[in-house]
């Protein structure tokens, strides 16, 4: 990946995002209101040449199941709409859970039996496939009919290599604190900015036997959140971006042992699910909603995860947020915000339709069927101009705030990716176990990054 791309990405969101109205002052947001559907609609810009007049089937991986409301209504109207328009071209959908799907595509691809069109996970995950030529370059398609055009640039940082663009990206993922409104009233709770702040609000909650955080870290990624923020409030996005890039003292900066020490601090405080590595991702949910635990941090995705698994309410009601707090004496900055492109579409070098699955794609990323998606979910599009003009204030907020961040810590997978990626997650899972030392996992890292 090119150097400052996180940094680009931020600048280049202050420059869309003007358009979204200023939010109201509060750091805990209202959840917003169920949304109007609007009829998904054609796209605005020329198209490019149109694909044959035969009969086409096109395989479709993704994963946004049922768990995803908002996001899966929309797959299925969208394909609806497509195949209205071209009833020679079917779409036959196939949805596989997050980590499960990641297993499968990368066996399938490796066995050439991957869809014709299939989702990806941008950065680490995906420049294999790409170095190995398994999916297609897009350029020749963003160039048609102003495609291009319609993206945020530094939405294909993490999906270009060698000069050329891999895959269509859908939405700007942020990582935040969203909290049970009802536990935080119930103990006089307020959203913190400090970490001796949420410290202090930790002890009172495990003394009145509520989990601070719901946690998950049978798969890692929940806890990856953790270290990566840490490391940032601690160290700085420069120290961050220095051990991702063998920088300077790299993983061995005292900024990690330090980020890493006070995550363990925070395990023996009872902050987390008891037993978080042993625990899914998803299986963590059910105790935010029922007021087990108070608070769980996660991507912007989780508000459409509320909206299809929540008690009916909760997220009009219940479901609040506030932004990572800031650590006494750190040098990150609290407009550092840990996230990324949360995935993408790439066409399989191996489909005998290309030109049909472009297609499908570009009716799919028109800017008026991605302002219907941000409607349905609450997502910050990487299509230009599409939040949409009657945005509930959860997505005004995060839009507007997306416009100030100063810069982007991406996420883990995407930053580093391949055995250095492995090793990081690792050493998390293990300092979450507290069967690591800080210093040990530093010597881990760094054996890693310099193979």
């Amino acid at each position: 990946m090119r150097p400052n791309k996180t940094m680009a990405m931020a600048a280049t969101l202050m420059l869309i995002l003007i358009v979204v109205a200023t939010a109201c002052g509060s750091k805990a947001t209202p959840a917003p209101a169920e949304p109007t559907k609007a009829p998904l609609a054609e796209p605005t810009k020329a198209e490019a040449p149109a694909p044959s007049d035969e009969e086409v089937t096109i395989t479709f991986w993704h994963i946004y199941g049922p768990e995803m409301a908002g996001a899966n209504s929309w797959f299925k109207d969208t394909i609806t709409a497509f195949e209205a328009k071209h009833p020679n071209i079917h779409i036959e959908e196939e949805i596989t859970p997050n980590d499960p799907y990641k297993v499968k595509l990368q066996t399938a691809v490796a066995a050439g039996e991957a869809a014709d069109a299939f989702m990806v996970f941008p950065g680490g995950r995906t420049e294999p496939y790409a170095k190995e030529d398994a999916i297609l370059t897009i350029d020749k398609y963003l160039d048609q009919g102003g495609w291009r055009d319609n993206y945020i640039a530094s939405a294909f940082d993490a999906l270009s290599w060698d000069g050329n663009a891999y895959a269509f990206p859908l939405s700007l993922r942020t990582v935040h604190v969203w909290y049970n409104k009802d536990v935080f009233a119930k103990y006089g709770l307020q959203p913190v900015e400090t970490m001796a702040e949420l410290k202090e609000m930790m002890a009172t909650l495990v003394d009145n036997g509520v989990t601070p955080f719901a946690l998950g870290n049978k798969e890692r990624w929940q806890g990856n959140f953790w270290v990566a923020y840490l490391f940032d409030r601690v160290g700085g996005y420069e120290t961050w971006q220095n051990a991702k890039d063998r920088k300077g003292l790299g993983w061995a900066d005292p900024s990690y042992v330090e980020a890493l020490s006070l995550l363990q601090e925070l395990v023996e405080m009872g902050a987390f699910t008891e037993g978080t590595n042993g625990v899914g991702a998803m299986d963590v949910l059910q105790s935010f909603f029922a007021g087990e635990s108070a608070m769980h941090l996660s991507g912007t995705f989780f508000v459409d995860q509320v909206k299809s698994l929540a008690p009916e309410g909760f997220l009009e009601e219940k479901l609040g947020y506030f932004n990572f707090p800031a650590i006494e004496g750190g040098k990150g900055s609290v407009k550092d915000y840990h996230g990324g492109v949360g995935s993408a579409f790439a066409i399989n070098s191996k489909t005998e339709h290309p030109d049909e699955v472009a297609a499908f794609y570009r009716f799919m990323f028109s800017p008026e069927n991605m302002t219907e998606l941000a409607r349905r979910t609450n997502w910050v599009m990487t299509v230009k101009n599409t939040v949409p003009q009657d945005a509930s204030p959860m997505l005004t907020n995060l839009a507007r705030e997306a416009g100030e961040m100063e810069h982007l810590v991406v996420y883990v997978d995407q930053a580093i990716g391949g055995a250095v990626f492995e090793a990081f997650a690792d050493a998390a899972q293990a300092a979450f176990g507290l069967s690591i030392t800080p210093e040990e996992a530093v010597a881990q890292m760094e054996e890693a990054a310099s193979k």
